[in-house]
């Protein structure tokens, strides 16, 4: 099955995953959307399901919760292949003192992957490529999970790598959370 994702996952490194569907906070929310600059309304509530893959950058999906933040954002999944420190990776840090954070951008159209880790606010690892291009950003030594899988298989994608980046942040892959169960927001920008 080809995947499409652009998205934030942040959390306490003591955090629950989100396996547990930890009850949504729309207050926090709220303080999230307060953070990102310019005026976004509320559509409603809706699950990760919608929110992992926001159809354009003015669509923003917020997942708040005690312990963790989710973001489905085009522009935050965009941000973190620059080379910079992400705005999302400094708000997810006010929230979240302490926080891991990982972005992760996926579109297999095109073969497209990319995957940047933050700890307390700094870039630890950042990989991303597609099919016509091979890699085309790096950044960071290959974070354990990455070595386990290529040890186990030399041919991992990329695609392979993400879905098991997610682990500690959801509690399993990406591919088998059921993802229409845990509650997120949907903000459109207004200006």
């Amino acid at each position: 099955m080809g995947w499409k994702a652009a998205c934030v996952f942040a959390s306490t490194p003591d955090a629950p995953p989100l396996t547990t569907f930890p009850p949504y906070r729309p207050e926090r929310a709220k303080q999230l959307m307060s953070l990102m600059g310019g005026t976004y309304a509320s559509r409603g509530m809706t699950s990760l399901d919608e929110g992992l893959y926001p159809k354009d950058s003015e669509h923003v999906y917020a997942g708040a919760y005690d312990q963790a933040l989710v973001v489905g954002s085009t522009v935050a999944a965009d941000s973190a292949f620059d080379g910079g420190v992400p705005w999302v990776v400094d708000h997810a840090g006010r929230l979240l003192p302490g926080a891991r954070v990982l972005i992760i951008t996926l579109h297999s159209v095109v073969d497209l992957f990319g995957y940047a880790w933050f700890e307390d606010g700094q870039l630890v690892r950042a990989r991303a490529g597609a099919a016509d291009g091979g890699v085309f950003f790096e950044r960071g030594d290959p974070l354990p999970i990455e070595r386990k899988l290529m040890d186990f298989d030399p041919e991992s994608d990329g695609e392979t790598i993400v879905m098991e980046l997610c682990r500690p942040f959801i509690g399993c892959r990406l591919d088998e959370f059921t993802m229409w169960d845990l509650q997120m927001e949907h903000f459109v920008k207004t200006w």
